[in-house]
């Protein structure tokens, strides 16, 4: 499942172009966008906490709810055909961070994070 959401955001990116990286935060309005932005935001706290209580549970939980997040968003919140143009940069920034939590969650667990399934 998490593996998925990887190559689900690494097809979107590869369909949409390459992220920026100055982008329009507070266009992000909706409320899959901010969830997303939330669980983005505990990254490291939780990378930490996991690492530090040597329970790699923790990982395990956090990408899994960042998969579940993304997909909520991904559902709520086209990209693809979307008008205005820097809400799609911001939504493809938040995309791409997404990817690159997963990947790294992935990674500390040992777990490859393929591009296509």
């Amino acid at each position: 499942y998490i593996q998925y959401a990887h190559a689900r955001i690494c097809s979107l990116i590869e369909k949409t172009g390459t992220p920026k990286t100055d982008v329009s935060w507070d266009l992000l309005e909706h409320a899959s966008e901010k969830a997303l932005m939330v669980h983005l935001s505990l990254f490291r706290w939780s990378m930490y906490k996991a690492l530090e209580s040597y329970k790699t549970s923790g990982i395990c939980n956090y990408i899994y709810d960042l998969a579940k997040c993304f997909n909520t968003f991904y559902h709520d919140c086209p990209i693809g055909k979307l008008e205005d143009e820097e809400l799609k940069a911001a939504r493809l920034a938040l995309v791409n961070s997404t990817r690159v939590a997963l990947e790294q969650g992935l990674a500390l667990l040992g777990i490859p994070a393929p591009q296509r399934m």
